[in-house]
């Protein structure tokens, strides 16, 4: 066991009354739930999220319930929490996404000194937490990670459902980029790639809600999908930097220029 805060699992919260209950329920659950803080922060929920996040924060130690003043979108609000947490390890989690009782434990126990963050698949689950399928393929996963830097030009590779980020490399890259309001994930793991070794635990599989709700289910909205693709261009100049070798820069140059990403 720990004799610490070790881990910090942050869960932001919009409208999240119909999950949020299990979701904060799971991380509870945890195996080394005396060394976790749960700090739940409310986004200016328009339904009774926040109560609910307030019963758990009168009923357990562990969790540490937030509000914003204002609707400060996910990047501002995930930092924020952030600054606030104590852990040397860092677990964003979906408020409708849950954790298997093992989950840290098991991802802990991977990390090494240099290691930046450590991803896995997901189980992917519906409204009645029924198992559908699973998130991606653990092989090709654990190949696309050994070239992580290389890939992430491409792409967001990484299922972040119980990802967890090494605290101080977290704020060597100075958290979430908050030039874009709900769009930051991609942009983070290209930063922590540079910082440190990225490692793809099979240990454990975190557990993905999908739903009608899903941010991604707002894609297909033109405004969406500018603010898209000003995102797009920009993680990719950035994960460009980061390929030390020029011809091979180049070449992923080329290549996400002939795709069309959205």
């Amino acid at each position: 066991m720990f004799k610490e805060i070790v881990c910090s699992v942050i869960i932001p919260v919009y409208n999240g009354e119909k999950y949020i209950k299990q979701t904060i329920e799971s991380c509870l659950m945890q195996s080394v739930i005396d060394n976790i803080e749960i700090i739940v922060i409310d986004d200016c929920s328009k339904d009774s999220s926040f109560e609910i996040c307030r019963y758990f924060g009168t009923v357990s130690p562990n969790v540490i319930v937030v509000r914003n003043e204002n609707n400060m979108g996910i990047n501002k609000t995930l930092n924020k929490a952030a600054l606030i947490s104590k852990g040397k390890y860092i677990l964003f989690l979906g408020h409708d996404d849950m954790l298997r009782p093992n989950h840290v434990e098991t991802i802990l126990n991977e990390f090494e000194e240099d290691t930046s963050f450590i991803h896995c698949n997901a189980d992917l689950i519906d409204e009645d937490n029924k198992i559908f399928g699973v998130g991606v393929k653990d092989r090709l996963q654990m190949r696309k990670t050994k070239l992580i830097k290389y890939y992430l030009v491409t792409g967001n590779i990484v299922h972040s459902t119980g990802t967890i980020i090494q605290r101080k490399k977290f704020d060597d890259v100075g958290g979430f980029d908050e030039k874009f309001r709900n769009y930051g994930e991609w942009l983070l793991w290209i930063k922590l790639a540079s910082l440190g070794k990225v490692k793809y635990s099979t240990k454990i599989r975190a557990l993905y809600r999908r739903h009608d709700t899903n941010i991604t289910n707002s894609f297909g909205d033109i405004s969406v999908k500018v603010e898209l693709l000003k995102y797009y261009e920009f993680c990719q100049d950035i994960a460009l930097l980061q390929i030390k070798n020029s011809l091979i820069r180049q070449i992923l140059h080329l290549y996400i220029k002939s795709k069309n990403f959205l």
